[in-house]
């Protein structure tokens, strides 16, 4: 769903994260951002997942007997124990963020690196008790990446299942799939059985969470800076490629991406409008859970445009508001902003004007007075992380919600920090 961050900014719940590995990079300072909103180790029974260091796993998921990279190669080429391939010595390091949410979720990384997940139990009770430097969240499993590049995963569906030994730059996790970026450029997924692999044989630069997963291609691609995306639930949602070149993309029903020039370019389903990127030079670009997207103009404005929920819907919810926005994050049917001035603004529904009864009001876009560093949003809750590192979260799952249509797993309910 929502979130991505690129140079380090962290613009919408669940995007992914870009950064890189090599063998001179370590963990970096945290700076303040947006996030758009995640091991134990060895075997579980039941299905549940294990490390990407582990040997095998369970469910039915793939399993090698040595270091792999994504991409099935390994940086070093040197050998290790039985002639497998030996670690790569390599770390990776982390971008300014800390909070992550999505789906039914809420992770924190606390200053050692360590997570800390509340919400959806069918995983949050599995949160590693390691250092991670990014973590991506699904509905159904997440998955983070430590310092020395291993995939983690865990939760309940077969996205929480990596190949065993898996290395990588970057991880995401979406609706159907979860994917690696190698220390290779290449890229590995897992989920879905009836995946369409059309990224094999490329090479890509970043990738980027949402509906679908999307990357942007590596240098050494005929299309290098173009878009494909890959894996959607609803395989007749597929995106077609794009050329770009892109240093953003975000995907829904349709997909945006950022062009280099500071342009906007969208495609994919134009019922709702989504598509129609307005014209301009602008400094990042998310979409949203439903059939909108929103980007942040030179100035920091925001500019949404699509329909948030329905198709016969007033305009005015997308209308943001006229504040000057460091970043945005996106739920369901609601959007916030972190504001220069560190406040939270949020818009759509789930503020108290909210007349549509088809939608729940769990007061996701009303957010507490006072100062955030961080915002993340999920399905139908969105949190802060204060300046003190404490977290505040509104919408669902908060301990006064009542416990109806499945929206109430605690996703805003975080526990002592």
């Amino acid at each position: 769903m929502l979130r991505m961050v690129i140079g380090g900014l962290v613009l919408v719940s669940g995007a992914a994260l870009a950064f890189g590995c090599d063998d001179t990079m370590t963990i970096g300072e945290r700076e303040a951002g947006g996030s758009g909103g995640q091991t134990g180790d060895g075997s579980e029974a039941g299905g549940a997942p294990t490390t990407g260091g582990a040997e095998t796993t369970t469910g039915g998921a793939n399993a090698t007997g040595g270091v792999v990279a994504a991409g099935g190669e390994t940086d070093t080429g040197e050998a290790g124990q039985g002639g497998a391939p030996a670690q790569p010595e390599v770390t990776c390091e982390g971008t300014d963020q800390r909070l992550y949410a999505n789906a039914f979720a809420t992770c924190l990384l606390r200053e050692d690196g360590t997570p800390v997940c509340w919400g959806s139990p069918s995983w949050t009770e599995q949160t590693p008790d390691e250092a991670l430097v990014s973590i991506s969240i699904g509905q159904d499993a997440a998955c983070g990446v430590t310092p020395d590049c291993r995939v983690v995963c865990w939760g309940a569906g077969p996205q929480s299942m990596p190949p065993a030994r898996l290395y990588a730059r970057q991880v995401v996790v979406s609706e159907a799939v979860s994917c690696a970026l190698g220390l290779d450029q290449r890229v590995q997924c897992w989920g879905d059985p009836f995946l369409d692999e059309v990224y094999a044989n490329h090479e890509f630069r970043a990738l980027f969470q949402g509906e679908s997963v999307c990357g942007i291609l590596g240098e050494n691609e005929a299309e290098a800076g173009g878009a494909l995306c890959w894996g959607s639930a609803l395989p007749s949602l597929s995106l077609s490629s794009q050329p770009g070149p892109f240093v953003e993309l975000g995907s829904a029903d349709h997909a945006c991406g950022l062009l280099e020039s500071g342009e906007l370019f969208c495609w994919g389903n134009t019922y709702y409008g989504a598509t129609e990127a307005p014209p301009g030079e602008f400094q990042s670009v998310i979409t949203g859970d439903s059939h909108f997207s929103c980007a942040l103009d030179a100035d920091g404005h925001a500019t949404c445009w699509g329909s948030m929920y329905f198709d016969d819907e007033d305009p005015a919810l997308l209308e943001a508001p006229g504040d000057e926005f460091e970043a945005l994050v996106s739920g369901t049917a609601h959007l916030c902003g972190l504001t220069t001035d560190g406040e939270a603004r949020c818009w759509g529904y789930g503020v108290p004007a909210d007349e549509r009864e088809e939608v729940p009001y769990f007061g996701q876009a009303s957010p507490p007075d006072g100062e955030f560093t961080e915002l993340a949003a999920g399905y139908w809750h969105t949190c802060g992380l204060r300046g003190d590192g404490s977290v505040e979260c509104w919408g669902a799952g908060e301990p006064t919600d009542p416990n109806g249509s499945g929206a109430h797993q605690g996703q805003s309910d975080p526990p002592e920090l």
